[in-house]
């Protein structure tokens, strides 16, 4: 057995000290970034400088990992033994690099780490042979030390955050001690001196949850209170999708332009220039973004769409459409900061499910925001510090302790691009309330995983979620299964008499019989959860009631018969159309008469509510 399989539970142990003695990451400690399987590098995020400085006293070898899980030799830095000899890399966060603790023997004892968004310094070797000169940067570092050497540490470790000492005991205090939520000055106290431990420039990190853990999807994690959402954004983030691409700029224009690589965070790089009458052959990667400037006017384009969509593509200037009139170089997106709820919000959900499968937890959301919207804001406490914090606190009942249980996340959450969210994510006109997502993300804590929340893994499901967030004010639960024909409409108006009395109500939909994703005869997702948005009942003294449902995929999945989005009826009575408000829009909501209900939904799953 190699010493890194030996020291593999000695690093389990260490990292459990840390959990139990304190929820920060950025100690100085390897044992966060350190990689054991899926070996390869991620889709780059944040561009970053990283330095490895060597105190092993032995020569060492540093190789990046490709996106294939490749070593590139042709990427290899070697670092003297000198103590306190180092070697700087310019790179990404979520890159992967081998590191041989003896450059000199190709047998070397060698670890993997993945370059983690918040770290620049990487010490290899002993702690006690860090030169002093060294040691301020401690708490922005992180320590690898040689497996060969035996990790006899922890005192030291420990000493070194003993300068947040009772930072780290009001963590403890919060995490693990504090589990009920009321609202007596104690507690209240404690919240306070909590959240007063954080602000922008130490932002809180949930150490006793990993967003990432358990998914097989490739992703990374940003935060929400970093993400300024920009409805007229222009200049987006570029995306790596592992294509080499090639392409040459043809300037027809009869001016010079420069032109410019975005990012992965979304910041232009000024990369070369083109002259009028000349050519300009770049080298990239599909589904990278470009554009050229002169200091006016902007083309934008995206390589893999519009004339840029084949590899090897040859693109003149004067083909590129009408520019964009800004200079890139000094524009400013129009942005508005991350927000949970606002009052005066119009839409009654604006989120879209990701890739995972809680249709049913999200359909319990959407039906009890439409009942009850100030007990979505009520569970969120202090939601207004989110941004300068990086601390997400909410109240969820515990039928077991029968009291609210305190839940602290970060609001870090899980992306598959720098536009794409992999768990639920903010849609619609309203792309900067992320309320939906922060409660699944609470909701996954207390299973483990997103993965968790999966239908066929979760433990909860809708009953539980029910009383998870409106606590003592639910007083019985109720499933109702709906028959195929209803022609007396008895569950109908079962349904209205609940909603009427301020129950809460999730509906599901019929599963298709020939296992298709959508059901051909009504055009909705099989057997998926709709939230119930409203009822109408005699519109319009027309005798036809009306329920309104939405799909939280937030788009398709809407039912397409009679009074369907694409239904000719809604021409015919221009009356009900008004009094419904109703809008063709591929949004997931949508209309569907009480004739129709059986055909689409199979069961009802109801919370009684007290109201007070």
């Amino acid at each position: 057995m190699s010493n890194i399989d030996k020291l593999l539970p000695k690093f389990a142990e260490i990292t459990d000290k840390f959990v139990k003695n304190s929820i920060r990451c950025d100690l100085p400690s390897i044992f966060t970034i350190i990689e054991t399987e899926n070996i390869k590098s991620l889709t780059p995020n944040e561009k970053v400088n990283i330095s490895i400085v060597n105190f092993s006293k032995k020569p060492l070898k540093v190789s990046w990992i490709n996106y294939e899980g490749d070593e590139r030799k042709d990427r290899t830095s070697k670092i003297d033994k000198k103590t306190g000899s180092k070697v700087n890399i310019q790179t990404y966060s979520n890159h992967v690099f081998h590191l041989y603790f003896d450059g000199n023997d190709p047998n070397s004892e060698s670890i993997y780490f993945r370059v983690p968004i918040d770290k620049q310094i990487f010490y290899v070797g002993n702690l006690d042979d860090l030169l002093p000169e060294y040691t301020a940067n401690l708490n922005e570092s992180s320590w690898i030390n040689n497996p060969c050497i035996n990790l006899t540490h922890l005192e030291e470790i420990d000493k070194l955050v003993s300068y947040k000492s009772d930072s780290l005991n009001k963590l403890e205090t919060i995490l693990t001690r504090s589990t009920y939520y009321d609202e007596t000055e104690e507690t209240q106290s404690l919240i306070k001196s909590f959240f007063d431990s954080f602000n922008k420039n130490n932002k809180f990190i949930d150490a006793f949850f990993n967003p990432l853990n358990r998914l097989d999807t490739e992703c990374f994690i940003k935060r929400i209170s970093d993400y300024d959402v920009d409805c007229e954004r222009k200049i987006v983030p570029s995306v790596y999708l592992g294509t080499e691409f090639e392409f040459t700029l043809v300037n027809d224009s009869g001016m010079d332009f420069t032109v410019y690589w975005i990012e992965y965070s979304g910041k232009p790089t000024k990369w070369t220039t083109v002259k009028k009458g000349s050519t300009q052959k770049l080298a990239s990667y599909l589904g990278n973004v470009w554009a050229i400037c002169n200091g006016q006017i902007t083309h934008v384009f995206h390589l893999g769409q519009n004339l840029f969509a084949k590899n090897r593509c040859s693109v003149k200037i004067s083909q590129l459409g009408e520019p964009l009139k800004i200079d890139i170089e000094n524009y400013q997106a129009k942005t508005v900061d991350s927000m949970i709820i606002d009052e005066n919000d119009l839409e009654k959900y604006n989120a879209k499910q990701g890739q995972i499968g809680d249709c049913w937890l999200l359909s319990t959301l959407i039906s009890i925001y439409a009942a009850y919207p100030e007990k979505i804001t009520s569970i969120f406490i202090n939601s207004d510090l989110i941004e300068s914090t990086g601390i997400v606190a909410l109240r969820l009942w515990s039928e077991e302790n029968k009291c609210w249980r305190l839940i602290i996340l970060d609001d870090f959450l899980p992306c598959i691009s720098n536009t794409e969210w992999l768990c639920c994510g903010p849609s619609g006109p309203l792309k900067n309330r992320f309320w939906v997502s922060l409660i699944e993300k609470a909701v996954a804590k207390q299973n483990g995983s997103f993965t968790n929340l999966d239908a066929d893994l979760c433990s909860i499901k809708t009953d539980g979620l029910f009383r998870m967030i409106l606590g003592p004010m639910m007083t019985d639960s109720q499933v109702i299964k709906v028959p195929t024909t209803d022609t007396d409409h008895k569950i109908f108006n079962e349904l209205v008499n609940n909603y009427m009395q301020k129950n809460v109500c999730v509906l599901a939909s019929r599963a298709s019989k020939n296992n298709e994703l959508i059901d051909k005869s009504t055009q909705m997702v099989s057997y998926h959860g709709y939230g119930l948005l409203d009822i109408k009942e005699n519109v319009c003294d027309s005798g036809l009631s009306f329920v309104k449902c939405q799909n939280p995929w937030s788009n398709g999945g809407e039912w397409g018969g009679d009074w369907g989005d694409k239904s000719n009826l809604w021409n015919q009575f221009p009356d009900i159309k008004k009094e419904l408000n109703f809008e063709n829009k591929d949004d997931g909501a949508f209309w569907i008469e009480k004739k129709d209900f059986s055909k689409a939904f199979s069961y009802i799953w109801i919370a009684k509510c007290v109201n007070n």
